[in-house]
């Protein structure tokens, strides 16, 4: 048994790591990478010297207002207001269609056995300075989280976060770099998937939401396409957002929050599939890219919105229905200086395994 099997916070330590997530993206992998300052925080390593900071994927940082709120003014914003434009026929057939074969490909994981999740991400990573530009730096880096998640799910899991040490420089150079705390992230244990929780808590016992999706929140969502969707979009306008961004917000928010639980083992493939139907009904939403590639070069077909001057892209295999990544492509120039055509990207991959710790052939 591991010595570290879950990090116990505070409430108010938890309280401030939720505010982070929710200003910026909904659970998952990604959003507990995002909570790691916080969690180092909270468990007494050092911590770096406070400046702008900002983690994976550039585009959400419009969301965090205290990190750059100003710097993604959205120069192509689909309408999102009472009369909302409609999302285009055939993203809503794709998805739809998608939906109809997203459980025959689940893989089967039977006792005693783990399903393997790995996410691949060059996410970026940054302090940039809206009032001096010149003393920001920024740069995309390559990482893998994976999880073992036992077929019994109240049983151990295992988290692992590796950083292959990849870098490609978009702003400044590595001399700007502060020492950066709890780098590499050690192996994490904790059953149900526990592994940020309060202290009054134990795993396996809190309740459920949308950080953390427990069986019980997910049985609770809607069947209905449509009150699933107004639901989700309820819960996403709630989230703090500077007012001006409130549109952008909402309709990045709603894909992102879809896109966490979308992605393989978090959950069953009927509600997987109800998140596919209810992000249809989103505005905006069009077929980007019938011809896009994963991280890991994955053929499917991407499905995007245009917002803060960022293009936010899921990608389907369509044979499937399965999710398969992600994409966001910075659209237009900003006083950050991340140059027009940056990509940040993500591939998700499973398989079944023996032992925890395993990886599915290749």
């Amino acid at each position: 048994m591991s010595e570290n099997v879950h990090e116990v916070w505070s409430d108010d330590e938890l309280d401030r790591a939720l505010a982070t997530l929710n200003a910026e993206v909904p659970p998952g992998d990604v959003a507990l990478a995002k909570a790691r300052a916080e969690l180092m925080g909270a468990s007494g390593a050092p911590q770096a010297v406070r400046q702008p900071k900002a983690r994976r994927h550039w585009g959400r940082w419009a969301a965090a207002v205290a990190v750059i709120a100003a710097s993604f003014t959205a120069l192509q914003v689909v309408p999102f207001g009472d009369e909302p434009s409609l999302p285009t026929a055939a993203a809503g057939e794709l998805l739809t269609r998608a939906a109809d074969k997203i459980g025959a490909s689940d893989p089967v994981v039977g006792p005693g056995q783990y399903l393997y999740i790995e996410e691949h991400d060059w996410g970026g990573m940054g302090a940039l300075h809206p009032s001096d530009p010149a003393k920001g730096w920024f740069y995309l880096d390559e990482r893998f989280n994976e999880k073992w998640v036992p077929a019994d799910r109240t049983q151990e899991w295992l988290w692992r976060k590796r950083e292959t040490g990849n870098r490609k420089w978009i702003v400044g150079g590595p001399n700007q770099v502060p020492p950066m705390p709890g780098s590499p992230m050690p192996d994490r244990r904790a059953r149900c998937g526990d592994f940020i929780i309060r202290q009054s808590e134990k795993p396996c016992e809190g309740p459920g939401s949308w950080y953390r999706p427990t069986p019980e929140f997910l049985a609770s969502l809607p069947t209905d396409p449509r009150q699933l969707h107004d639901l989700i979009r309820k819960e996403v306008s709630s989230r703090s957002h500077p007012p001006e961004m409130a549109a952008e917000f909402t309709m990045t928010g709603m894909l992102q929050q879809v896109l966490d639980l979308a992605k393989p083992g978090v959950a069953p493939a009927d509600i997987r599939a109800n998140l596919y139907r209810a992000l249809a009904l989103t505005p905006g939403l069009v077929i980007s890219d019938r011809d896009a590639v994963n991280l890991d070069g994955r053929k499917g077909v991407a499905l995007g919105l245009e917002a803060e001057g960022v293009r936010w892209e899921m990608i389907v295999d369509p044979e499937t229905g399965q999710y398969i990544g992600s994409r966001q492509t910075q659209l237009e120039a900003n006083s950050q200086r991340v140059p027009v055509g940056t990509v940040t990207s993500t591939a998700v991959r499973i398989g079944v395994v023996a032992n925890m710790g395993d990886k599915p052939r290749s």
